[in-house]
């Protein structure tokens, strides 16, 4: 049973704080009837960390992985993955982004989140297919105007 929209009392406050440490979030939410992510916020808001915990030190970077993430900078992501099973792609490229490691040089242009190619006109990225609609309206498009 999920509760929305309803205030946390003190009993619930003081059963996290002498919980969290023991008992995992999924656990806590499905006791007190609460979605993990509002449990989770609740937790934060009491000041209880859940970082150093025995069962979260996983999903931190250990000296060996570092180690290998080092070693390998100039490697694709993909072969450093091979190296780290347990890892993500993203969460290796960020860590070797930290340690080091260049960004890849764009020529002129590169493939935004959107996956829509982004060109660079003085300096600054510009949509191509907004180029490309305003050389066929013959005018410069307005910010706001939407095109596709």
């Amino acid at each position: 049973m999920q509760r929305a929209n309803k205030w946390w009392r003190e009993t619930e406050d003081t059963y996290l704080k002498k919980n969290y440490k023991r008992i995992t979030v999924a656990d806590l939410a499905k006791q007190l009837g609460r979605s993990k992510r509002a449990t989770r916020t609740r937790l934060e808001k009491l000041g209880c960390s859940m970082a150093n915990l025995k069962r979260n030190i996983e999903r931190f970077w250990l000296p060996e992985e570092l180690d290998i993430v080092a070693k390998n900078l100039n490697k694709p992501i993909d072969g450093i993955k091979e190296l780290l099973p347990g890892k993500s792609w993203i969460g290796i490229y960020h860590k070797a982004r930290e340690l080091g490691r260049k960004k890849k040089e764009h020529f002129g242009y590169h493939f935004d989140v959107h996956s829509r190619k982004q060109i660079s006109v003085h300096s600054v990225s510009v949509a191509e297919h907004r180029i490309i609609f305003e050389q066929k309206l013959g005018r410069k498009l307005y910010r706001a105007e939407q095109v596709s």
